[in-house]
């Protein structure tokens, strides 16, 4: 990240990314502006084309490019803020599994829903993620003991990756990273599980979630944009807009914003899942977040 001095205080870096100009604060906000499809740049009015080099792209743009952009421009739009971009499910294939939460309450709740992933599950699409450790997350519904197990699978379900387990007394919502020498391969796919079970002694894990998981690489675009974001929200919405989910989500998760960011993705998630109880245990989650003080 690089500032700029002589400019506008609150302009830091310029990207170029999905066919348009994004100026980014130091603020955290940031400007989208029109690119074209000859990557050029009109910058108001009868003002000059600038053609941006195939190398520029994704790039800090030069200090001439600052005077001429920021100096007929920036002074005169202010920077808004940019909320969560809404989640743009990828194009793929389905999931190859039966996905979701069975819906069982076996733990005396003080939410009226059952242990809930926070994942794509709709049979159009599987949720994605740019790395091999990706975040997994759910929503705990009771704040008694609880034992949760979560576990990692081959896409057939012949070979178990992984498992761990572990007890707590929190609810809300909860995730958690595959180790990185599990070993996941690049794009990859992969089926995981989250059980619960309020049974310390005898956990039989009758409550459960199932999703998928892709691992496909970024764009080289992306990933550069996501590098020069300056905040975890500004992360999340690039990874968002892009159809990455998990990555978008874990970004929304250790945002410094209000609970309202976390909500706004996960509206946009159930938006995707059409009319299903994955849709109505999210809306469900959204509405209890936003009316209680615990977590995130």
């Amino acid at each position: 990240m690089m500032s700029v001095s002589g400019y506008p205080p609150s302009v830091e870096t310029i990207t170029f990314y999905q066919g348009r100009i994004i100026v980014w604060g130091n603020d955290g906000l940031r400007l989208k502006l029109p690119g074209s499809s000859r990557r050029t740049m009109k910058y108001f009015k009868n003002f000059q084309y600038m053609a941006m080099r195939p190398s520029q792209k994704s790039s800090l743009f030069s200090k001439r490019c600052y005077q001429l952009i920021l100096g007929t421009l920036l002074l005169t739009l202010p920077l808004n803020p940019v909320h969560a971009q809404q989640y743009n499910p990828p194009s793929g294939s389905p999931p190859q599994t039966a996905t979701g939460s069975n819906g069982s309450r076996g733990c005396r709740g003080i939410y009226d829903v059952p242990l809930v992933g926070l994942a794509p599950t709709l049979m159009n699409h599987v949720g994605q993620t740019t790395t091999i450790t990706p975040t997994l997350a759910w929503f705990v519904p009771t704040a008694d003991p609880y034992r949760i197990r979560v576990s990692l699978y081959t896409i057939d379900q012949e070979n178990l990756l992984y498992e761990t387990e572990y007890e707590d007394t929190i609810p809300g919502i909860m995730s958690f990273s595959i180790p990185e020498d599990v070993g996941l391969e690049p794009d990859g796919r992969y089926l995981w599980e989250v059980n619960i079970d309020c049974d310390l002694d005898n956990p039989t894990y009758q409550e459960y979630f199932i999703a998928e998981v892709d691992i496909v690489s970024p764009p080289a675009e992306l990933a550069a944009a996501v590098a020069l974001a300056p905040t975890a929200s500004e992360k999340a919405s690039l990874y968002a807009e892009a159809g990455y989910w998990y990555d978008a989500f874990k970004e929304a998760l250790s945002a410094s914003e209000d609970v309202s960011f976390v909500q706004t993705l996960l509206s946009s998630l159930a938006a995707s899942e059409e009319d299903s109880l994955q849709k109505q245990y999210l809306s469900e989650v959204i509405e209890i977040i936003g009316n209680s003080d615990i977590n995130p």
